[in-house]
Formats: structure tokens, sequence, C-alpha cells
């Protein structure tokens, strides 16, 4: 598994990455202003595609930062490799793209079921601690603002 930024010749396998997660986040397929987001996150190199050797550099996951908010925006991993390490070499890649001299944070699913516990798992064992309740998303399920503080972010 590598971490590559990605080119606009990929969106259409981001777009089915989003498509995949969009019972959890929300409509985005289907949202011009998610294609922007994502062309422009592409252009800014605040992007990094997880691809995965086999079959031929599929898209494994993604993850968006916003530096201008020391955030990670939006990380999402193909179904089909959720488990094997993608999200916590997502996380990482996208850390790097961040100040570690500022909090950094994320808005995530409240704790509960299925995806919400490995998703709160991987942000935790990086660092990052419950910060507020965010209400609904808009796929409807709960989610909350995590931040990882400064000294975590010092960390190796």
């Amino acid at each position: 598994m590598k971490l590559v930024k990605p080119t606009l010749t990929e969106i259409k396998d981001w777009l089915l990455l989003a498509g995949e997660v969009e019972p959890l986040f929300g409509p985005m397929v289907d949202d011009p202003n998610f294609s922007d987001a994502l062309r422009q996150a592409f252009d800014k190199g605040t992007a990094l595609s997880a691809k995965s050797p086999e079959p031929e550099n599929a898209l494994a996951g993604g993850v968006v930062v916003d530096p201008s908010e020391n955030e990670i925006a939006w990380l999402a991993v193909a179904k089909a490799r959720q488990r094997q390490g993608v999200g916590d070499l997502l996380l990482k890649g996208g850390l790097d793209l961040l100040s570690r001299t500022r909090p950094v944070k994320v808005v995530t699913f409240a704790p509960g079921p299925g995806q919400a516990e490995a998703a709160l798992g991987l942000y935790r064992k990086h660092g990052f601690i419950f910060h507020s309740h965010s209400g609904l998303n808009p796929a409807g399920l709960a989610v909350q603002t995590l931040v990882r503080p400064v000294a975590q972010a010092q960390r190796p």
C-alpha cells in the first residue's frame, strides 16, 4: 500500500469511494460542491490516495485535509480494504500535511455500533480526544469533534 497525491484523472475513483460511504457521510456523489472541493484539494496538494498494488493501483482510500483549519476534512476507506491498516496509513499521511504546532481537529462519528468504533479507535490511537458534540451529519448520524492536542502532534 502506498500514499500518492491524486491527480484530476482520479476524480471518478474518488467519487466511487464517496458513493460507498454515502450511507455514513451523507450525499456527495451528485453534489457539485463535493466534486469541486475534491478538485481543489487535488490541485492544492491537500489530498492523498491510498493505492493498493492489486488490482493495478486501485484506490483503497483517501484523505483530504484543510491546512487553514488544521483539520482532517474527509477520510474514507474502501469497504474491501477496511481493517487492513489503510485508515492508519491515510491518517498518518494526512497529519503530515498539517501543522504540528497547532491542535488538529476532525469531525467523526459519535460512539455507537459499526463504523463508529473503528473510526474512534483510529483517531484515539493517534492521540485525538473528545472536544464537543457536533449534532448530526448529512446522513443523520450523530457526530462529534475530536482534537489532537499540540503535545500529541509533536510526538514522532
